[in-house]
């Protein structure tokens, strides 16, 4: 399973956002949902470009991600990537 994870605009206050796609996270809605409520400072977030996705404000995005996974730091899996772009 890959995780990506897209850098977006930075907030008001100048700290790094992220967009994540539930459907990366979890495969039905409500588990990607309590998932993603356990990232600090998410929001869900439903457009006409990007639906289903929740943005985060976090400095260390990887590992915030794979806490809430339950994942410990060093695991391997699953494998998440930041990418930049439109």
């Amino acid at each position: 399973m890959t995780v990506y994870i897209k850098r977006i605009s930075d907030a008001a206050n100048g700290n790094p956002r992220y967009l994540l796609a539930l459907a990366d996270i979890a495969p039905k809605f409500d588990d990607a949902m309590a998932l993603s409520k356990k990232l600090v400072n998410a929001k869900f977030y439903r457009s006409e470009r990007e639906t289903n996705t929740v943005v985060f404000s976090s400095y260390a995005p990887i590992v915030e991600l794979k806490q809430a996974l339950g994942i410990d730091a060093e695991h391997a899996f699953p494998r998440i990537e930041i990418y930049f772009g439109n």
